[in-house]
């Protein structure tokens, strides 16, 4: 039986996140997402938008409601830590035996990369969408109690604008970027994450929700496109 607090078109979000998610991935390892292959690049640029709809909905299902702080960490990594080790521990074992490290030519070897390989995400570069993760969830405690009262959302509001802007101008001149590094990637990714809580919270109206997000798609999938394929 479903839950009478499910938010049903999350779930439909969520199917189409992860059909996008894939889609980029086989689409990149068929090699067609270069600007030179046309309709095929465009599709692959579309597919993009798969992380950033992850984001959203963990950001409306998440800073919701507040709860302490021990408390949260301990459900979030219990759910997602443990099974992260366990499967990159299997990734790993088996790219060496596959001899897919330079550097790792025997069990000596494989052990002492291990932890840098591992926390260097050298052991599948995917994976810096789970740093990502990490570090969106040890900022909620602090998002949870900076926007949870109906009186900052306009300072919600102001964050947000702020960091489109900033999203923009990191399009036009890849420099204010600041930091690429990928255990810090959590940062480029915070306003999806309050985007997807400041629509969920203060904007019921679905059919606006859904002209919004429609025009919004077009003209930042359109600039997104425009400024890669002048890259």
């Amino acid at each position: 039986m479903a839950s009478e607090n499910r938010i049903i078109e999350l779930d439909l979000l969520r199917v189409m996140a992860i059909f996008l998610v894939i889609l980029q991935h086989s689409w990149s390892m068929l090699g067609l997402d270069s600007a030179a292959d046309g309709m095929q690049y465009h599709f692959y640029r579309f597919a993009i938008i798969g992380v950033p709809l992850f984001v959203m909905i963990s950001g409306s299902l998440l800073l919701r409601k507040e709860m302490p702080v021990k408390l949260f960490l301990k459900k979030r990594f219990t759910r997602i830590l443990l099974p992260f080790v366990f499967w990159t521990t299997i990734v790993y074992v088996i790219s060496c035996f596959l001899g897919r490290y330079d550097d790792v030519h025997n069990l000596k070897e494989a052990l002492l990369c291990y932890v840098p390989y591992f926390f260097g995400n050298k052991i599948n570069s995917v994976y810096w969408f789970m740093f990502m993760l990490i570090g969106l969830y040890l900022l909620t405690p602090l998002f949870q109690r900076a926007f949870s009262a109906p009186a900052s959302r306009n300072v919600l509001k102001y964050v947000i604008c702020l960091w489109f802007i900033w999203q923009l101008l990191c399009l036009i001149t890849p420099e204010f970027i600041l930091v690429r590094y990928y255990r810090f990637s959590a940062y480029l990714y915070v306003g999806y994450f309050l985007v997807g809580f400041y629509i969920i919270q203060y904007l019921p109206n679905k059919r606006l929700n859904r002209l919004l997000g429609g025009i919004g798609f077009c003209v930042t999938y359109a600039l997104n496109v425009v400024l890669s394929m002048q890259g």
